[in-house]
């Protein structure tokens, strides 16, 4: 029987900078998929919404795993307030995390 191996790769993470300071960790991983299934019943209904709510979510399931008080509306706050080359590279970034081969 021919042995199959897996290649394990590094959990994507970015971490956002703010002025003044402040910054929020942001890892890619199951943790933050399973946030999002358990918000959003899946990528697919995910991938209905628009893109800066997209990133919105895509922020709070990445970062609530490092900030349990981390809440949905604070994401939509901090989105509301991103330039949209930042909106776009956090959505590629997860993107790239979820459907890397």
């Amino acid at each position: 029987m021919a042995r199959k191996k897996i290649s394990c790769k590094p959990t994507p993470e970015i971490e956002l900078e703010f002025e003044g300071g402040e910054s929020i960790l942001l890892r890619f991983d199951v943790s933050a998929l399973m946030v999002i299934q358990e918000l959003e019943g899946g990528l697919n209904n995910l991938m209905s919404k628009s893109i800066p709510e997209i990133c919105a979510i895509i922020m709070y399931g990445a970062g609530k795993e490092h900030n349990e008080n981390f809440a949905l509306e604070k994401a939509r706050e901090i989105v509301s307030n991103l330039s949209v080359s930042a909106i776009s590279e956090i959505y590629e970034e997860f993107t790239d995390a979820m459907y890397a081969t």
